[in-house]
């Protein structure tokens, strides 16, 4: 059975946007947990988080995050507080490999802004929120992951490539 390649990490360090170039160039199917979610929900993720409070989406992601134990071969990006809850990151390591994609604070609020949809940066200082959450996860990405990534200074196709050489070393 081929593991699947699991990418966790801050929002804005490129999970999604790597996920989905990477599973093209491997030829592997690729799931966004966020976007099953927003699927099944029919509603966004910020619409879940303003009914249902951050706990019930919690509980919606790893219900999803369940669903990946039967996969095999796919690329899975994960949002950015999935490995805050145990029974998430035993699934996903089950039959995965955690890539964990990093990046610096700066480029962070950079690339996502005002952090607009962003739940948990809904404040009247993101970049505050963007450093507390930081501090607050750091240590659990580093500590799940099997590979890390800083992906501050690279563009999505050289991430790409870096995760690849990396799985490849780490198998």
């Amino acid at each position: 059975m081929e593991k699947n390649i699991v990418l966790i990490g801050f929002m804005g360090a490129g999970k999604s946007t790597v996920g989905r170039f990477l599973a093209e160039k491997i030829k592997e199917p690729f799931m966004d947990i966020d976007a099953e979610i927003e699927k099944k929900e029919g509603r966004s993720i910020f619409e879940v988080f303003e009914t249902d409070s951050e706990e019930g989406f919690r509980k919606i992601e790893s219900r999803e995050i369940e669903k990946t134990l039967n996969l095999s071969g796919y690329v899975i990006a994960c949002g950015g507080g999935a490995v805050l809850r145990p029974e998430n990151v035993a699934a996903l390591k089950s039959n995965g490999i955690f890539v964990y994609l990093k990046a610096d604070a700066n480029v962070i609020e950079e690339r996502i802004g005002e952090g607009g949809r962003r739940p948990l940066l809904k404040s009247t200082n993101p970049r505050q929120a963007i450093d507390e959450l930081l501090r607050e996860r750091e240590a659990k990405y580093s500590q799940v992951a099997d590979v890390i990534i800083d992906t501050s200074d690279l563009e999505a196709e050289q991430v790409v490539d870096k995760v690849m050489d990396a799985i490849d070393a780490y198998r």
